[in-house]
């Protein structure tokens, strides 16, 4: 290990197990503190630290009974819009929702339909591809946008890339 991985993750748990601050660190360490945010963006970055906002504490059951009970629904899960939030952040976190959902409710031999769009391809694209989910078989449900679309929104790209991240069929 290089004495800069060594010295970022020193910083890291000074920081996120310690709870210094970034004052605290540079004190210690007898560096500039602009350093240690810079060092903090670097842990980050490298994934040595990995920040994950807890949005099950969110939920809003008032809305999610309401919606159970206008469709007939099993269950609901709510994710957060947050203002001035981009584009691209809520569709991550919408698709961290889903493949977390699905995670929970798929089982070995069971069969999952996949439509297409942006949503399902996001959560397709969270789910986690260490956790082989046996002898699951994916497949695409008939139907598909009036227009052009990028390929990887398309239900048989979502299917593949669920069948292989699940190591599926």
């Amino acid at each position: 290990m290089t004495d800069e991985l060594k010295m970022l993750y020193q910083v890291a748990r000074m920081y996120y197990e310690d709870n210094l601050t970034q004052g605290q660190i540079a004190t210690e360490l007898e560096i500039n503190r602009v350093t240690v945010s810079r060092m903090l963006k670097k842990i980050r970055d490298k994934g040595i630290v990995q920040i994950h906002i807890n949005y099950d504490a969110y939920q809003n059951s008032g809305l999610a009974h309401k919606l159970k009970e206008a469709y007939q629904l099993q269950d609901v899960v709510i994710v957060p819009d947050w203002p001035g939030q981009s584009e691209e952040n809520q569709l991550k976190e919408l698709g961290q929702a889903g493949a977390k959902y699905l995670a929970e409710r798929v089982k070995p031999e069971d069969t999952v339909g996949f439509s297409w769009g942006t949503a399902l391809a996001a959560t397709v694209e969270a789910l986690d591809s260490s956790a082989s989910m046996g002898n699951v078989m994916c497949v695409p449900l008939i139907g598909g946008p009036d227009g052009e679309m990028e390929s990887r929104y398309h239900a048989n790209s979502i299917v593949y890339d669920a069948a292989r991240k699940w190591k599926g069929f």
